[in-house]
């Protein structure tokens, strides 16, 4: 079946309020579990332009009905945000000129479909009124609700090319003047993409960096006006753009494309613009949704070029239909969001998280976790469904690979009777104060990231989360100290587990490996089982997928980092994934020829994913293959500093340095410099007590403070593996 035929009935079935009107924004697997009610005028706009493609008359006369709840009865145009119940936030009675043009066009759209030459004529007028009024006042983003003050003046690509197309695609590009296009001109870097905003003087804005999904746009905007004018040129800057996107933004952790990159192509991590500007997160994601727009202009682009253009159309089509079919949830339907990372330093991502974080304030799904915001992965939102559909509508997904290795079983001594062998004989750690900046981590019954109520820059503050309470309680019991009220936090830990069996970070938060991970290893620890563990291995055994891997969620890509946790998660509970054979080869397929694992199969072997890809193998009784030189690849990342380079021509990293020398432990070796470690590991102590993951950097988490700790004691022999 097509991905049209499956996604047709899901976007009604799932995101469509049945009885007041309006799309919800975004849910976690289905309707019954949202995330977020509010509906946004984008979302009904995309959901008419989606159905009208489709010819869907009956699913577009069913949205119509709910434009009424919408439209502005006192001034041009649209409300962009209302609640549940259909009432209009404050902040929606807005005039963003993308929201209010595309929903023009969609409207024009419905009429064009259903043979209302009425609606069509009164959405074209708005078009165009729209229009009049962003280039008369000189591109702004949003107006006020009368179209007489700018509320954000910036100049955005995508708002511009929004324009430009909507007035090709309903046949007024006499409406697009030299001015413009000139303007639209202005955001293309030669040969180097094109930025995403201008300041009011015209010049590009560069520590804004370049958006994938304004470059993909951008591209769709030049096919449209090549075909309708026959301007060749346009086609070169597409496939000028095409090839900065494959030279520049491969994500090879994960395979397909990131989301941004700075000036000159390079993927990096860029505090100064989220923090000063606040307009997204920091870090370089795989976004979803940004590659099935780049989809949607390759396929645009590939009926009108051949060639060496034809191969750079080919080879994006390939990476982003790979994208759609690897985030489509084959268990329950719909598009995820994508997949985010750690970095191990500012141009270095490192490992697969589910969650974007450190995103702005009111980001559509996102969740408050003290100081910091994040955005769940394993969502889906209506706008992506909408996109992903239009992307990927005559697609047919195929099944997963099948791995199929021989391996061999082997008892491993997997015994539990004691934690450590005694303390550590290091003395150039502060141990004291570590644990006086560990103790203040404290926050009522549970623990926080950091010891800082309301820190500024980038740190974390103390507000409680399961993640930061294993650390602690995990350093407490190697140390030998005593746990303070475990029973108050357990309480606030088995809060936050939800209907479906799994945790979340913190109680409301969705479910996800990662934190019921957390959830399960600190119970363990505390000799407690107070909680639902039959829902929570039931929980678990869902986020197997076909190919034996693990994700963060049911029906999210599988990954060895996840896959471990989950492995981790069911030992602990004395259960079993679904089917172990396929859960085993998923593993031996992330092996390498060099000896080292990958964090999915095919990728470039790293420290994070060998500890976890081990592990899991000895959690399973799996002898692993060819040991000895799995040893040598960890033991030949290892620096002159003392710490290891977590990959190949990569630098140093703190937590990577933290894998490779757990995994050398549990294979029964350590590093060949042990004592440079120690003393590495030990540089990296601020003077208030705390960890920092760059030596002379302020503190960072409970997560650097566990690292350490559990290091040392690896590297004297004293943990249990």
């Amino acid at each position: 079946m097509t991905i049209k035929n499956e996604m047709n009935r899901y976007i009604m079935d799932e995101f469509w309020d049945s009885r007041l009107g309006g799309f919800y924004t975004s849910i976690n697997l289905s309707k019954a579990d949202l995330v977020t009610d509010d509906k946004m005028l984008k979302n009904l706009a995309l959901g008419l332009l989606t159905y009208s493609k489709l010819g869907e008359k009956e699913a577009i006369s069913t949205i119509m009905g709910a434009v009424k709840d919408y439209k502005d009865a006192e001034t041009e145009g649209y409300m962009e945000l209302l609640d549940a119940s259909n009432a209009v936030h404050p902040v929606g009675v807005v005039k963003t000129v993308s929201e209010q043009i595309l929903m023009g066009y969609a409207l024009w759209m419905a009429g064009s479909t259903l043979g209302d030459e009425k609606l069509k004529e009164d959405a074209l007028a708005f078009i165009e009124s729209v229009a009049d009024k962003y280039f008369e006042a000189g591109y702004p983003k949003i107006f006020d609700r009368n179209w007489d003050r700018v509320i954000d003046d910036s100049i955005g690509l995508s708002d511009v090319a929004a324009v430009c197309y909507v007035l090709s695609k309903v046949n007024r590009g006499d409406l697009i003047s030299k001015d413009v296009m000139t303007h639209l001109f202005k955001f293309i870097d030669d040969k180097k993409g094109a930025f995403s905003y201008l300041d009011k003087l015209g010049n590009t804005v560069e520590m804004r960096g370049k958006n994938l999904a304004d470059m993909a746009f951008l591209s769709i905007v030049l096919i449209e006006l090549a075909d309708k004018i026959g301007e060749s040129r346009y086609k070169n800057i597409v496939l000028d753009t095409f090839r900065f996107v494959l030279n520049n933004m491969k994500c090879t952790q994960f395979g397909g494309f990131w989301n941004k990159c700075d000036t000159d192509g390079r993927i990096v991590m860029n505090p100064l613009e989220a923090y000063y500007n606040k307009k997204e997160s920091p870090f370089p994601y795989k976004s979803v949704l940004d590659e099935a727009v780049l989809l949607i202009a390759a396929k645009k682009m590939e009926l009108l070029v051949d060639g060496e253009g034809a191969e750079i159309i080919k080879e994006i089509v390939k990476i982003t239909s790979h994208t759609l079919e690897e985030y489509y949830d084959k268990k329950s339907f719909g598009f995820f969001l994508g997949k985010s990372s750690w970095f191990s330093g500012p141009s270095s991502p490192s490992v697969p998280l589910a969650r974007l974080a450190m995103v702005p304030q009111h980001t559509p799904g996102a969740f408050a976790v003290g100081n910091t915001l994040y955005v769940q992965l394993q969502q889906k939102q209506m706008e992506m469904q909408c996109i992903g559909l239009l992307a990927a509508m005559d697609m047919e997904f195929n099944n997963p690979t099948d791995y199929k290795f021989e391996y061999l079983k082997e008892d491993v001594d997997n015994t539990l009777t004691y934690i450590t062998k005694g303390k550590l004989e290091y003395k150039q750690f502060d141990l004291d104060g570590y644990l006086n900046w560990s103790m203040k981590t404290r926050n009522g019954m549970a623990y926080g990231l950091t010891p800082y109520r309301s820190p500024l820059g980038f740190r974390s503050d103390k507000s409680p989360q399961n993640f930061s309470a294993m650390h602690v309680i995990s350093d407490m019991l190697v140390l030998g100290k005593e746990i303070e009220n475990p029973s108050d936090l357990l309480k606030f830990m088995y809060s936050s587990q939800n209907t479906d069996g799994g945790f979340g970070e913190e109680p409301s938060m969705i479910s996800e490996v990662f934190t019921t991970y957390c959830v399960v290893v600190t119970a363990f620890l505390l000799k407690d089982g107070n909680y639902d563990k039959e829902s929570c291995i039931r929980y678990l055994q869902e986020c197997q997928n076909e190919d034996g891997g693990f994700g963060n969620a049911p029906g999210y890509p599988s990954d060895s980092w996840h896959t471990n946790l989950a492995v981790m998660s069911l030992h602990l509970l004395d259960a079993t994934a679904k089917n172990e054979d396929k859960l085993i080869n998923y593993l031996l397929a992330c092996r390498n020829e060099d000896g080292g694992y990958a964090i999915i199969p095919g990728a470039e072997s790293d420290t994070f994913s060998v500890f976890r890809a081990v592990d899991s193998l000895m959690l399973l009784n799996v002898k692993i293959p060819e040991k000895e030189k799995t040893v040598k690849w960890i033991q030949k990342m290892q620096d002159s500093s003392g710490g290891f380079i977590y990959k190949e021509n990569q630098f140093v990293s703190f937590v990577g340095s933290y894998h490779a020398i757990a995994a050398l432990y549990i294979m029964g070796e350590l590093p060949e410099h042990v004592e440079e470690c120690k003393q590495w590991l030990s540089d990296h102590q601020m003077k208030d007590g705390g960890m920092s993951r760059s030596i002379y950097g302020p503190s960072d988490t409970t997560d650097e403070g566990f690292i350490t700790i559990q290091a040392l004691h690896m590297l004297e022999r004293k943990l249990n593996p």
